[in-house]
């Protein structure tokens, strides 16, 4: 899903992709590691992790039901 955001690599940076030039399997590669240093990194930090819910009012919903049960 991020690769074809990317346009398949043509709107990547070179920050964003292991090797010469993005491909598939560099920017995989690259995105798996990042998102697991960010998940250490934040690790003893309470966080509630949203799954995409397919459009982005179903999105916006299941943070607003996440914030508002934090409150409670």
């Amino acid at each position: 899903t991020a690769w074809r955001r990317s346009g398949n690599g043509a709107a990547t940076n070179r920050l964003e992709y292991y090797g010469d030039r993005p491909d598939p399997k560099g920017f995989a590669a690259y995105q798996t590691k990042l998102r697991r240093l960010m998940l250490d990194e934040i690790s003893h930090l309470p966080v509630t992790v949203i799954r995409a819910q397919g459009d982005i009012a179903q999105t916006a919903q299941a943070i607003r039901k996440v914030l508002s049960d934090e409150d409670r």
